[in-house]
């Protein structure tokens, strides 16, 4: 069975995330929400605090500071130390900043291809494009996206194989076709699937009338498992089926 989307991220974590993940889990089981709410208020009142701090700081350095000030700045200690800024909620807080967007990008790209290809038991020959037809940023973490489904990945040669992907910028590789032809000859003579991670402009523009895209068109016609995925129309964006 297709991993659940809740298990795939599980897995997804752990194998992007590695041992930050673990802790940000057991940290997401131990804070609760108010104590989260709780330091987020105080954490900005921390800040504009510190501002006025800085502010005070200069006015002492040029030698500005009148009575009233250090008065103010006597208030303003007092104050910071009755603040709750607990370390453990900012290192939950810093983590959930760098997991949930990662989570949410594979969580999109994975919608995109689980409908007619699923990873769980595949073993997968991996090609990527040279730094003439670089993948969109999008597809950077493409390979534990699928890993996280199941999927074997081998880079090195390997006889057995059961599915290509080509993970680059341009439908020839910018090398004619001989980083991109393998994957539509396996869709072609095989009943496996070749897949095209790629950027989405030059498949509009100035590949629109390569052979590769072409032959990958009459393939789909012929009901060979070739699918090409895009990041969409801007080059950050998220992934869409082009194919």
């Amino acid at each position: 069975m297709n991993p659940t989307v809740e298990e795939f991220l599980n897995i997804y974590g752990t194998i992007q995330f590695g041992k930050s993940f673990d802790d940000y889990n057991e940290l997401k089981k131990k804070l609760t929400l108010e104590e989260i709410e709780n330091y987020r208020k105080d954490k900005l009142e921390y800040d504009s605090l510190s501002k006025k701090t800085n502010i005070f700081t200069e006015k002492v350095k040029k030698n500005n500071a009148n009575e009233d000030d250090y008065n103010q700045q006597r208030e303003r200690d007092k104050k910071v130390k009755s603040l709750n800024l607990n370390p453990e909620i900012n290192k939950f807080l810093s983590l959930e900043k760098d997991i949930l967007p990662e989570f949410k990008l594979a969580s999109e790209i994975r919608e995109v291809y689980i409908k007619d290809y699923i990873p769980k038991d595949r073993s997968i020959k991996w090609i990527e494009g040279n730094y003439n037809s670089p993948a969109p940023p999008i597809f950077r973490n493409l390979q534990n996206i699928l890993k996280a489904d199941g999927a074997s990945i081998y880079e090195r040669e390997n006889n057995s194989f059961d599915d290509i992907i080509y993970c680059g910028g341009e439908i020839c590789g910018r090398t004619d076709g001989q980083d991109t032809y393998p994957v539509l000859r396996h869709a072609k003579e095989t009943d496996n699937f070749g897949l095209f991670f790629i950027a989405y402009r030059p498949l509009i523009e100035h590949c629109r009338g390569d052979q590769e895209l072409r032959t990958a068109i009459e393939l789909k016609q012929q009901n060979k498992k070739i699918i090409i995925i895009t990041n969409g129309y801007e080059y950050f964006s998220s992934a869409m089926r082009f194919l």
